[in-house]
């Protein structure tokens, strides 16, 4: 019975993924919701704020996925499924709403080959809304999941119907280049950069930032940094030198001031 559950579950998932709903590559630019799940309302800020990433970080504990930042602050009921997977089943399949496509990253803190195996299981109810990669093509739908963290790469890469995609780093920026595995690169801005958001970005900074941004587009990679500061006015600067440099993800924990910000952009354009 249970070997025919599986060929039943494999089938359907299979039929899910045979639709198309939107264009072969992934391609998302804008704002990163960074450590969402410390918003007063998780998910539902970053979408009402234009947020086209949005970051939980999971736990694998008791055979439950529960997102937190730590140990310490893990809760039984703050699950993956109750904070972002079953509230954005129902707003995809809202007819009444329009639901731009977006970047589901889940950042595993640790177990990463268990954690990835739970995922797979839990994710059965919600494949009519994620992107999958099939026939070693990619068909992208309202919901893309991107895996981060403690990442089972080769587990991910042998696979050939999949619900899920890889975080890169920069290291990885060359691999698997036509394996529609890596679909974000993402690294820590001080490893690779010496300014730090104070007066203007050098020269050598800023092309070398401009380089790793091509590198990556010449893939059909995505790139993302973190490492930046949380203050506000700090981060206006960051914002500023990524967007320019035409870096496609943009970190922040403040979903509302990102989005500020780029109104006040629009308004500026308009002026001119």
């Amino acid at each position: 019975m249970m070997v025919f559950l599986r060929i039943v579950l494999v089938a359907v998932a299979a039929v899910i993924c045979s639709v198309t709903v939107y264009a072969q590559q992934c391609n998302f630019k804008g704002g990163h919701s960074h450590n969402d799940y410390l918003q007063k309302r998780p998910l539902f800020e970053a979408l009402e704020n234009g947020m086209v990433s949005i970051e939980a970080d999971v736990f694998l504990r008791s055979g439950k996925l529960l997102v937190g930042h730590n140990e310490n602050n893990l809760r039984l009921e703050q699950t993956l499924e109750h904070l972002y997977l079953n509230p954005l089943l129902q707003l995809t399949r809202d007819s009444s709403k329009k639901f731009n496509p977006i970047i589901l990253m889940i950042d595993i803190k640790d177990k990463g080959k268990e954690t990835y195996t739970e995922l797979k299981k839990m994710l059965i109810p919600y494949l009519e809304m994620l992107t999958c990669f099939s026939d070693n093509k990619i068909r992208q739908k309202l919901v893309t999941i991107i895996i981060s963290g403690d990442r089972p790469v080769e587990i991910l890469r042998k696979e050939t119907l999949r619900y899920a995609f890889l975080d890169g780093r920069i290291s990885d920026i060359d691999k698997f280049k036509d394996s529609n595995l890596f679909l974000l690169i993402s690294d820590d801005w001080n490893t690779y950069f010496t300014w730090k958001g104070k007066e203007e970005i050098s020269k050598k900074d800023y092309e070398k930032l401009c380089c790793l941004t091509e590198a990556c587009h010449s893939q059909n990679k995505m790139i993302r940094f973190w490492g930046m500061p949380d203050e506000l006015s700090e981060s206006v600067n960051y914002w500023n030198v990524l967007r320019n440099a035409g870096v496609d993800l943009i970190g922040c924990d403040c979903p509302s001031c990102f989005s500020n910000y780029l109104n006040k952009l629009d308004e500026k354009q308009i002026k001119k």
